[in-house]
């Protein structure tokens, strides 16, 4: 792979895609047999895909701070939730919009990590390079989704949701760990746009698809 660093993002990156899988799975397998319900498997799917159309609202904060800093902080705020969520499920507790919640927050800060890998890869690989760095995280992105939302539900039954959360816990503390490890010299951004003004120019671009959709 292209270099000791970039080969920490991806596998970073693989660990922790494994992770997001494992326990967005098991979450919903839980809240199936807590409330037997399909409104509630609903509402824990509108909270693990909600947090991506909020994105936007965080893309001026990425730019102003170091991304290897912030990378290891969404991944350890998801180790921190999983944890709590271990001790809710081994308490027995029974409030299925607490599970909501947190798997809401955990999303949240899962899917900020892409946005701030993407950012991360161009100060990582030399500008000739980075057609195969998207390529190879590409595939950390999609081939751990694939093969661990496949593998989720044999580890479920052979494991019961404690222990796949456990597991998952553990692949959190690996993807922390090696994230931590990436060094990094990042330079100083200089910005001259107000955050107001960076917010409103990404809600009219959004408006602006929107209606384009709408229209055709």
């Amino acid at each position: 792979m292209i270099n000791a660093n970039f080969r920490k993002l991806v596998l970073g990156r693989a660990v922790g895609n494994a992770g997001d899988s494992i326990y967005m799975i098991a979450m919903n397998w839980f809240i199936l047999q807590l409330t037997n319900s399909a409104l509630w498997i609903g509402i824990m799917n509108v909270a693990t895909v909600l947090p991506g159309v909020l994105l936007f609202l965080f893309g001026d904060s990425i730019d102003r701070h170091s991304k290897r800093r912030l990378l290891v902080a969404v991944e350890f705020s998801q180790l921190v939730i999983v944890v709590i969520l271990i001790g809710l499920v081994a308490l027995h507790i029974k409030l299925p919009g607490i599970y909501v919640g947190l798997v809401f927050v955990a999303a949240l800060f899962g899917s900020l990590a892409y946005p701030i890998q993407d950012t991360l890869v161009p100060l990582l690989v030399e500008p000739d390079q980075l057609v195969q760095a998207q390529a190879d995280m590409s595939i950390a992105y999609k081939g751990t989704d694939y093969v661990f939302n496949a593998l989720s539900g044999f580890l479920i039954s052979l494991c019961s949701v404690l222990g796949v959360l456990i597991m998952d816990a553990a692949t959190f503390v690996v993807t922390v760990a090696t994230f931590r490890r990436i060094k990094l010299a990042e330079p100083c951004q200089q910005h001259t746009r107000e955050k107001s003004l960076y917010l409103n120019q990404i809600l009219v671009s959004k408006l602006s698809a929107l209606i384009r959709c709408c229209v055709y």
